[in-house]
């Protein structure tokens, strides 16, 4: 029980740092952009930033779906 309730919260977490990560000063600081500048063109590109922030959202989608799938049997994970 435990642990499927630290997946859920690692899925909403880690789902809300992909949504807004892209979007934020601290993905355009990122090092790796001023060290390798082809890199940082295809990084700081708004399709890459909407992927990024779309995995997110599925993240976001798969941990809503099985927080809502762990109410509904009780608190039991499904084998």
């Amino acid at each position: 029980m435990v642990v499927f309730l630290s997946y859920i919260l690692y899925c909403f977490y880690i789902g809300v740092l992909l949504v807004f990560l892209p979007w934020s000063a601290l993905w355009d600081a990122n090092g790796l952009v001023h060290q390798f500048p082809r890199l940082g063109e295809l990084v700081l590109a708004g399709p890459a930033r909407g992927t990024v922030s779309g995995l997110g959202v599925l993240l976001l989608v798969v941990g809503a779906v099985d927080a809502i799938r762990f109410i509904r049997h009780g608190g039991h994970e499904e084998t």
